[in-house]
Parts: C-alpha cells; sequence; structure tokens
C-alpha cells in the first residue's frame, strides 16, 4: 500500500471514531460539529484555507480548497459528515475494523470514505496550481433534510462542476432520482362505538391514501430513464409498521380492532 493509501486509510478511521449521527435522525446524535472541528485542525496542520458556512442550529458546513489558475472559476468536491443511526450494531460502530481489505465502522462507505479520500487528494495537491479552484465542501444534515446542500445550491456560489462522494461500488454515476418526501393526516370524526354512523373513520380514509399512492407508484413505474433505475423507491414509516427503518419496506403491519365504551376524543391515522 502506498504512502498516500495508507495516510488515507488513517484518515478515514479517525473520522470514524467521531460520533457524528444526525440528530434529527435520533436523539442520540451529536451532529456534525465535531467532524468539522477535526477537519479545521487537519487544515491548520496544513496550511490550507477553510470556512464555516452557517446552515441551522449552531451546525455548519465546512469548506477548504486549493486557488486556480482561474480562481474564480471552481470545481466542487463535495461529502457530507453527518451518518445515520447505529441501532442493532453488535460491534462498537465507532472503532474502525480493518479486514480483508475493507474497513468496518459506522460512515466508512457513507460518507466518511469518500471525505476522507477527497481531504487526502486535496491536501497533496502542494503548491502544483489547478486550472480551476478546486473546493471540497463537508456538508450537515445530508441524511435528513438535506439543509447543507440546500445552503450550498443557494449561496450564490457557481461551480463548474461538482463531484458527490456517495457509495456507488465505485461506478461514475451521472445521473440521481432525487426524493420526494411528505406528510399526511387524515382527519376523522369521533363517535362512540355503538354509534359508527355518527362519525368518520380516519383510518380507514388512510387506507384509501395509501392504495391511491400505489396507483401511482404503478403509473411511475412505466417511467424509464437510461441513466437510473427503472422503478421509484418508496419508503413508509408509520406507528402501526413493525422493524421499520429509512430506505427500507416494512418487515411487518399489524392491526387491532374491537368495541369500546369509551370513544377516543379524535381518531386521527399519521403518515
Amino acid at each position: 500500500m502506498s504512502s498516500i493509501s495508507t495516510q488515507t486509510v488513517e484518515l478515514l478511521k479517525q473520522l470514524i471514531k467521531i460520533e457524528s449521527i444526525n440528530p434529527s435522525a435520533s436523539a442520540k446524535g451529536s451532529g456534525e460539529q465535531k467532524v468539522a472541528e477535526f477537519l479545521e485542525a487537519f487544515c491548520r496542520e496544513r496550511n490550507l484555507p477553510f470556512e464555516y458556512q452557517e446552515v441551522t442550529d449552531g451546525r455548519a458546513n465546512f469548506f477548504t480548497w486549493v486557488p486556480g489558475q482561474e480562481p474564480d472559476k471552481r470545481v466542487l468536491f463535495i461529502s457530507h459528515m453527518d451518518t445515520v443511526p447505529v441501532d442493532n450494531w453488535e460491534a462498537d460502530p465507532f472503532s474502525p475494523d480493518e479486514r480483508d481489505g475493507r474497513i468496518y465502522g459506522r460512515g466508512s462507505c457513507d460518507d466518511k470514505g469518500p471525505l476522507a479520500a477527497m481531504l487526502m487528494a486535496l491536501s497533496t495537491l502542494g503548491d502544483r496550481k489547478p486550472r480551476y479552484t478546486i473546493v471540497l465542501g463537508a456538508s450537515v444534515d445530508e441524511e435528513y433534510r438535506k439543509k447543507g446542500a440546500r445552503k450550498i445550491a443557494q449561496s450564490g456560489v457557481s461551480y463548474e462542476a461538482a463531484v458527490v462522494g456517495e457509495p456507488t461500488d465505485l461506478e461514475l454515476v451521472v445521473a440521481h432520482k432525487g426524493s420526494v418526501r411528505w406528510q399526511v393526516e387524515v382527519e376523522g370524526v369521533p363517535a362512540h362505538s355503538s354509534k359508527p354512523h355518527l362519525g368518520v373513520n380516519a383510518i380507514t380514509g388512510m387506507a384509501k391514501v395509501i392504495l391511491a399512492l400505489d396507483k401511482i407508484n404503478e403509473t411511475l413505474s412505466q417511467r424509464v430513464h437510461p441513466w437510473s433505475a427503472p422503478r421509484p423507491s418508496r419508503s413508509r414509516s408509520s406507528k402501526g409498521v413493525r422493524n421499520w427503518r429509512r430506505y427500507r419496506h416494512p418487515a411487518g403491519c399489524g392491526s387491532t380492532g374491537g368495541s369500546y365504551r369509551e370513544s377516543d376524543r379524535r381518531t386521527r391515522s399519521r403518515r
């Protein structure tokens, strides 16, 4: 393994040791600040310029760069600092384990691996001046609402091109399906179980919404683009769904019925 490769692996291990779970995804998450502070120290040691871009609630994007021969033209390399939670890990997710040519630990692939590679590549440019300014951006909140990426897009700074560091099995990806997320609430009218005709069942209404979404999905499934997967992906969350995780279909769903002496004040189904 070359010296640069060895340094990159060690850099990745140091990043994995820093817990940076998105606090919006888990109450146990500390957020990205400690990773940003680590990146700042890395840049200071190598005399690399850096700056923070405030995003929300004390969470900030981090930037470092190497000026180019045409400094007003920029190429952006971007990875994110936050990770998803660590539920159901059998080993310590923040103790990197290197075996069989791989490194195991939370964020090793998504997204601290790309971040380490980009940071090391930038730091090795030395006194060489690339044609365009090379900017490395480390963003916040990618695993939830993408607020960091949105802030960069809305900053008014233009880039000639961008390279996004995400795990792709080392395949070059040039298109993205994107995502749309929403919350649906169905309001019902409460009624005593002995007089159901006086009420409106919100659960029945939500069932209709879900069936309508399935119909929409059938239509979307017919749209095929040569640069992306043929079918849209769906994720649902519900209080009645078991073993739910983001980006996965639920493993099971249960329902309980019966008659009750007391009626609920409000019948509501939330998705």
